[in-house]
């Protein structure tokens, strides 16, 4: 669901696979991208981990990806922990698996963009993951 993307967007998200669980993206500008992971199952509304594809877009061009709904802080963020990305033309290439691709990572308590969200629930203390790739 990417109810800020036109069908003709430069990148395009993707959580429609066996253990993707990406649920919603939203443009914030045209380099960086509000997403909202799916709950994981069996739990009280908690989101642990993150799994999506992102496809098209430039190499060169550096994107932030703010994932806005994780319920507890990681301290490994703070402790350079980056997460994980894997390339297809990288591997292509040269053969590469799964790295530690992005910058600028950064995980801390905050609230969400989109005030209306706010009116109609009481949202539990949310955690943001902020990083550039």
């Amino acid at each position: 669901m990417n109810p800020t993307l036109q069908p003709n967007e430069e990148f395009i998200f993707n959580g429609a696979f066996e253990g993707g669980n990406l649920d919603c993206v939203i443009k914030v500008s045209p380099d960086e991208f509000d997403l909202f992971l799916r709950i994981d199952s069996n739990t009280r509304g908690h989101t642990g981990w993150y799994f999506f594809s992102i496809a098209n877009g430039s190499r060169k061009q550096e994107i932030t990806i703010n994932i806005g709904n994780l319920r507890k802080p990681s301290p490994l963020y703070a402790q350079g922990m980056r997460p994980y990305v894997f390339s297809r033309k990288a591997f292509e290439k040269r053969g590469l698996q799964w790295s530690q691709g992005c910058t600028n990572c950064r995980c801390e308590q905050a609230l969400l963009r989109y005030s209306l969200i706010y009116e109609r629930v009481s949202l539990p203390i949310l955690y943001r993951l902020t990083f550039s790739y």
